[in-house]
């Protein structure tokens, strides 16, 4: 299962999660509104049949983004697009080549880290973290 795009039901009450899908078609095709999910995703609806929603994201593993060349060699692996705004990339561009929109952003490729570059992130993080 693709973990970028999967997503959860969330009790509000409870806080646990009571449905987890694939995808936000998986969600429709169990029941749910897909526009209304949309929206809870993105933050201008809170709920849905009282329910809250969220991307699933494996714990402990940091969202990342990787920059790479026209050979496909990551050049820049980036825990958040806010760090790499603070490289010098700019925000939006970069939002524009993950969803699609733009193919490149300075003559670089964007996408989601995959799960090899996630680990490496993480395992920086914390050699960072251990050395202060």
């Amino acid at each position: 299962m693709d973990m970028s795009s999967s997503i959860q039901a969330i009790d509000p009450a409870t806080r646990q999660v009571l449905h987890a899908f694939p995808s936000v078609a998986a969600a429709e095709r169990a029941g749910f509104c897909r526009r209304l999910i949309h929206q809870c995703l993105s933050g201008r609806q809170t709920k849905h049949q009282s329910l809250l929603w969220r991307r699933a994201t494996p714990r402990g593993m940091p969202y990342g983004i990787e920059a790479f060349d026209q050979q496909g060699l990551t050049v820049h692996v980036f825990s958040s697009i806010r760090e790499a705004t603070k490289a010098g990339y700019i925000q939006s561009c970069i939002t524009e080549c993950l969803g699609g929109r733009r193919r490149t952003h300075r003559k670089l490729k964007w996408r989601l880290a995959d799960e090899a570059s996630r680990r490496r992130l993480l395992i920086a993080r914390k050699v960072r973290v251990n050395s202060r």
